[in-house]
């Protein structure tokens, strides 16, 4: 009983993975709103995958043949040519071969289908659901079938994210194959990888799923709403995996130029020099700087304040260290009359609009560390002040500024919504960029904002100190099961006095256009 509790919970983590929200499928009227399938319906007559049965019936309890399951996935596709003619007897001999005959010679191009044997294909036969989910699963090339062939390395220190994946993978084959895995689907099954790649995924779905029996009926005919259901989740599986895939390249470095080498601070008996400029594992601009503690302490040191060619950006002081499983980043810690080489680490330029460093500003500050009964005791004793350091492409610098929306722009003050952009997973992306060419430090508040009229709650707070950049994005609260599609948003924004955090100005509401 144990083993089957554990089973059921690893199926109902992989579930969660991909839990998709209900919509009305008022196209047809055998559809019902709240059905398992009805997204996916409605889903598949927007992507032109089907037009239902005729008479405003989509008839999803009706049984799926060979001929319209490939034609589903054809299109699905994207119709694509086949360049090979091979077909079937039973295909070829059909007068009606019309609408399937291209889908079946493209499944067997991409390998889904070798037909039912002695040069038949059987087009009016039934598929029954481990037959469905074996043709998506070939379609989407097989994902699990590498997986289960790889060698996970029994060093710890070595494993990569590909490997973390593969030990996944066999994780849940191995709880189906255990003793209280699923009934019917047995090792070996020309459907298990596809049964298990379809769990993982959330293309099965909990309906589909006899937890009582531990069984999900393979071999049961495969309905109509089924199968569109299967499809739905599947291109939600390619669209996760593109998006995977895009997250995994290698983004295109910042680019650093070279740095003089430059003392930033030496106060206190402590001094830091910058000593050079690159790019991290990620393409983001590093900093190379040594510290040198003639305090007689123990002491750590710290970058307070950063600017990337006048943009706020949030920087990380560290030292990299190789450990038992793999490299550790330590804080900048150095011992009385010892010195230290340490990186501080920029984020997000790339998010800022920025793919090259000209110049920046740093800020460092040192503090002791004294070792107390429970743990370390630190203490700012000392602080630099901002050096400015041109790299070797300050030359050719660009126009800092931003394209985009105006909010405002007077004053001293400039700002612009320069991104508005849906996304799936992450739902409405806004970002604002402000400029601040005055005298003093100003802050900008979220005043109100409306997506597609309709007032959500939302975050936003930036302080722009004087003669600087910043780009911030407004946090909404959404329901992220049920990730909406915004095609305007209404901003209104406002200063803030710094000193009473009382409102100043508000600004005019800004009507602004999602990217498609």
């Amino acid at each position: 009983m144990k083993r089957r509790k554990l089973f059921a919970l690893l199926l109902a983590v992989v579930m969660t993975l991909g839990t998709a929200p209900v919509f009305a499928a008022d196209a047809f009227t055998d559809v019902a709103a709240d059905a398992y399938y009805a997204e996916a319906v409605k889903w598949a007559v927007e992507k032109e995958i089907t037009n239902g049965k005729g008479g405003g019936r989509f008839a999803p309890e009706d049984t799926v043949t060979r001929a319209e399951a490939v034609t589903f996935l054809w299109r699905m596709a994207g119709k694509p040519e086949p360049a090979q003619t091979q077909t079937f007897t039973d295909v070829e001999s059909d007068p009606n071969n019309g609408w399937y005959k291209t889908a079946v010679q493209w499944a067997v191009e991409k390998g889904i289908t070798n037909g039912t044997g002695s040069g038949m294909f059987s087009p009016a036969v039934t598929c029954a659901r481990g037959m469905i989910l074996t043709m998506l699963y070939r379609m989407e090339d097989s994902p699990f079938d590498a997986a289960m062939a790889a060698e996970i390395p029994d060093d710890m220190s070595a494993l990569t994210l590909d490997d973390l994946g593969n030990a996944l993978v066999q994780a849940l084959i191995e709880a189906l194959r255990s003793e209280d895995g699923l009934t019917d689907v047995k090792e070996g099954d020309y459907f298990e990888l596809p049964i298990a790649w379809a769990l993982m995924n959330s293309i099965l779905s909990e309906d589909m799923i006899d937890m009582e029996a531990m069984a999900v009926h393979p071999n049961d005919p495969c309905p109509r709403g089924e199968m569109v259901y299967f499809l739905y989740g599947a291109s939600k599986y390619e669209a996760a995996s593109a998006a995977a895939a895009e997250a995994n390249e290698p983004a295109e470095p910042v680019e650093t130029g070279i740095v003089p080498k430059t003392v930033v601070m030496d106060k206190e008996g402590v001094k830091v020099t910058l000593t050079g400029i690159g790019n991290d594992d990620y393409g983001d601009p590093l900093l190379n700087l040594t510290v040198e503690n003639g305090t007689g302490k123990l002491i750590g040191v710290d970058a307070s304040e950063l600017f990337v060619n006048t943009y706020s950006v949030s920087p990380s002081t560290y030292v990299p260290t190789e450990g038992q499983y793999g490299f550790t980043y330590e804080d900048a810690i150095v011992p009385a009359g010892e010195s230290r080489d340490f990186h501080v680490g920029t984020n997000y330029l790339r998010e800022k609009g920025i793919a090259a460093v000209y110049e920046i500003e740093l800020k460092m500050s040192a503090y002791t560390v004294e070792k107390i009964e429970d743990g370390y005791e630190y203490d700012y004793f000392a602080f630099g002040e901002p050096v400015t350091v041109k790299t070797s492409l300050y030359d050719k610098s660009v126009s800092y500024d931003q394209e985009g929306t105006a909010v405002y722009d007077k004053d001293g003050l400039k700002v612009v919504v320069c991104k508005a952009e849906n996304n799936e997973y992450a739902g409405p992306q806004i970002a604002v960029y402000a400029y601040n060419s005055g005298s003093k430090e100003v802050s900008l508040e979220l005043a109100e904002i409306k997506l597609d009229g309709k007032a959500v709650e939302a975050f936003f707070g930036m302080d722009i100190p004087a003669g600087k950049r910043c780009v911030e994005s407004i946090s909404l609260d959404i329901d992220y099961d049920n990730i909406p599609t915004v095609k305007e948003a209404e901003i209104t924004l406002r200063t803030m006095d710094l000193d009473t955090w009382e409102p100043l100005v508000t600004f005019d509401p800004v009507k602004v256009t999602f990217a498609d």
